[in-house]
Order: C-alpha cells, then sequence, then structure tokens
C-alpha cells in the first residue's frame, strides 16, 4: 500500500470515527434537549391553563357570594320576587339562568325538587361551590353550576341560588392550547371521567383511569391537587401528556396531550440535517487528506527518488533545496546536503583518482568534509601523496643507479 494511501486512509478512518463519536453525543443530546422542551412546553401549557379556569371559575364564585347578599333576596319572603331578581342578576352576569330555591331544595319558580344535587346539599350546608358538568334537559348542552347560600337578616341560611353557564369558556380556553400541529387537551373530573373535550362525543363517555390504566396516576394527582407528567398509548401511539389541577372545582383537572411523533419529527429532521453534514464535512476532509497526503507524499517522493539515484551511482538531477522549517523541508534539505556531499567526493574522487591513473600526481587535495567523509578525503590524500613520495624515490634510486653505472 502507497504512503499517500495509508496517510488518506489512517486521516479518513480518524475523521469518521471524530465524526461519528461527536454525531452520537450532539445526537442524543439533541434528543435530550427536544424531548425536554417539549415536556417543558406541555407542563407550561397545562399550568397557565388551569390557572386561567381556576381564575375564572373563582370570579364566577365571587359574583354568586355577591348576589347572595342582595338586599331583595335577603329581605323578600316572596318566591316569585327572589327569582324574578335572581334572573336579572343572571343576566347581568352573562350567566344562562338562574335559580333560587327553599331549606328543601325545591325551586320557588316552579317546584322541581334539586334536593338531590350535591352542589345544592352543599350550598345548604353553607359552602360556596361549583357542580360537576351535566347535560342540560333544557338546552340540550352541557354546562355546570355554581352555587351558594344565601341568608335572611338574622344571619340564618335563607335558601340556595345557583346561576348556570355553559362550558363554552372552558371549550374555547383548551382550544386555543396548541403546542404541536396534533395536540389537544381536555378536562376529567375527580374521576377520571372527560367533562370538557372538542370532541362532545366524549363527555360523561370516556373514563380516563378505567380506558388507560397509566391515568389512574394522573386522575389520584390531580384529586390531591398535583401536577406531573405520564406517558400513555392511544391505538399503539405513544402520547405525552401534562396536567394540573384546576382549583375552584371538586377535583378537576386539565390535560395537554402530544404525540411523541410530533415533537420527535424535529429530532428526526435534526438527525437527518446532522446526517447530511457529517457526510459533506467527511466529503470535505477527505479531499483535504487527499490533497495534503498528496502534498506530504511530493516532498517526500523528491527525497526518495534522490537517495534511489544516489543508490545507482546517478548525479544527473538535483534535488531543490526546501524553503521551512518543518520535517518535511528539514528532510528534503538533509536529502540536498547528502546528495552535494556526495556528488562532491565522487566527482573529487574522480580528479585526484582519475589523474593517478593518468600519472599525474600533481593535483591538489581533495577537499575537507564533515564527519566520516573526511576520513575518505584524507585516505584518497594520503594515497596521492604516498604514491607520489614513491615515484620519487623511484625516480631518486633510478637516478643513483645511472650515476653509478657511469663511475
Amino acid at each position: 500500500m502507497k504512503l499517500k494511501t495509508k496517510i488518506s486512509l489512517l486521516m479518513s478512518i480518524m475523521v469518521f470515527v471524530s465524526i461519528c463519536v461527536v454525531g452520537v453525543i450532539y445526537g442524543l443530546e439533541s434528543a435530550n434537549m427536544v424531548e425536554k422542551q417539549a415536556l417543558t412546553g406541555l407542563s407550561t401549557s397545562a399550568q397557565l391553563a388551569s390557572a386561567d379556569l381556576s381564575g375564572e371559575i373563582g370570579s364566577y364564585e365571587d359574583m354568586i357570594r355577591a348576589s347572595a347578599s342582595d338586599y331583595v333576596l335577603t329581605h323578600s319572603d316572596s318566591g316569585k320576587e327572589m327569582f324574578e331578581r335572581i334572573s336579572q342578576l343572571a343576566k347581568a352576569y352573562n350567566f344562562t339562568s338562574g335559580n333560587v330555591l327553599d331549606l328543601n331544595g325545591v325551586s320557588y319558580n316552579d317546584g322541581t325538587d334539586f334536593s338531590d344535587r350535591e352542589y345544592v346539599k352543599k350550598a345548604l350546608a353553607g359552602e360556596v361551590n361549583v357542580s360537576d358538568v351535566t347535560l342540560s334537559k333544557l338546552t340540550g348542552k352541557y354546562g355546570m353550576s355554581v352555587a351558594s347560600p344565601f341568608y335572611n337578616t338574622d344571619g340564618d341560611i335563607k335558601g340556595v341560588i345557583y346561576f348556570r353557564m355553559d362550558i363554552n369558556f372552558m371549550l374555547e380556553t383548551i382550544a386555543s392550547i396548541k403546542v404541536s400541529d396534533n395536540s389537544y387537551a381536555y378536562i376529567i373530573d375527580a374521576e377520571g371521567n372527560i367533562i370538557v373535550h372538542e370532541n362532545q362525543d366524549m363527555i360523561g363517555q370516556v373514563n380516563m383511569a378505567e380506558t388507560y390504566p397509566e391515568m389512574k396516576k394522573a386522575v389520584t394527582d390531580l384529586a390531591d391537587g398535583k401536577a406531573g407528567l405520564l406517558s400513555y398509548e392511544v391505538d399503539g401511539k405513544l402520547m405525552e401528556c401534562a396536567y394540573d389541577s384546576i382549583e375552584n372545582t371538586n377535583g378537576w383537572g386539565l390535560l395537554v396531550v402530544e404525540p411523541r411523533t410530533d415533537y420527535s419529527a424535529s429530532l428526526d429532521r435534526t438527525i437527518i440535517i446532522l446526517t447530511v453534514l457529517q457526510v459533506v464535512i467527511f466529503i470535505i476532509v477527505m479531499i483535504i487528506a487527499i490533497n495534503f497526503s498528496s502534498y506530504i507524499l511530493k516532498r517526500v517522493n523528491n527525497s526518495v527518488d534522490a537517495v534511489e539515484r544516489l543508490s545507482v551511482g546517478d548525479f544527473s538531477k538535483s534535488i531543490n533545496k526546501a524553503k521551512g522549517k518543518d520535517e518535511l523541508a528539514v528532510l528534503q534539505n538533509a536529502t540536498y546536503t547528502l546528495q552535494n556531499t556526495f556528488t562532491e567526493i565522487i566527482r573529487e574522487e574522480k580528479r585526484v583518482l582519475g589523474a593517478i591513473v593518468n600519472y599525474d600526481l600533481s593535483q591538489p587535495d581533495m577537499k575537507h568534509y564533515d564527519g566520516e567523509y573526511d576520513e575518505l578525503a584524507r585516505s584518497v590524500n594520503t594515497i596521492r601523496h604516498m604514491l607520489a613520495e614513491l615515484i620519487a624515490q623511484v625516480q631518486e634510486a633510478s637516478s643513483q643507479v645511472g650515476i653509478g653505472s657511469k663511475e
């Protein structure tokens, strides 16, 4: 495997692993953040809406308390007069109707006995209270009553007054709650029965605790005035539910529900974007890695080629000196120095030894070099000097022999 391929492969593996690790960490953090934001949004919506309803119902109780102190009701003994007055007050407060009952829970208007109604019993016991949601036999609409005792001039309970209202104000509240495209809200009573829902076919017909066992905790918490979060399945879809109690009621609770797919869809989009971004980054890094490895390989190959040529005695092509101080520059410059030194030594040797071969011992000595290269130069110079001295001795001996022969 070529060095270029090794470098590219190594960098690609490192980048790929890094991107995967970062992607997994970011994905997990994103999932936690998206889920946390979704659940926080649900809880906040449930809290704000239940507070609004609590305040509105509380204002209705204030209205009935104020009406219970009306002069006609406290001083008149005429049932007709009292009924007319409560009807006027109901209209003034925008209730659908009003009624006045005696101490037996019987209407002064038409004699209807309401003594079996829980809100009437509580009012006769001295408690201002709100009834459960019921279907009106007169209007055919779901509504609720707010009841209060009223007193005579001696401070004794004289009877019960109540105002009747539709649940439109609660329907408007839950309809305004939208935390996602498919989220919705509804209200249950203390037993878990749905009492307010955009689909009115479910009102009084569905008990959440019986239909969905997971909802038993919500019903229990709401009865205790607690808020919370839970999950439950509807037709195979996992739903996230936030709930909060509605004050001034008989344990009612408002629930805001969101399919998990609603907020997981945004997470899926985030993961897709992250994946595409990772692929793009990987491609960019691959291109950079290939170019960088090519750059490194080119610099290394310059030195490799020069050394290979030196190994076969080819001094025909010279390597360029590199600029910079990085390791590649150091390698190339070291090769440049090695090549020049070898070239000069070989040329010097050729000059001196070539002259010796031609019986020319007059050439200057080889230059001095660094390190052990200088040993080689001194050896060649020593050989030249020895040969020159030997030849000189031979020449002198020959001269002496010639003189001796003449004598």
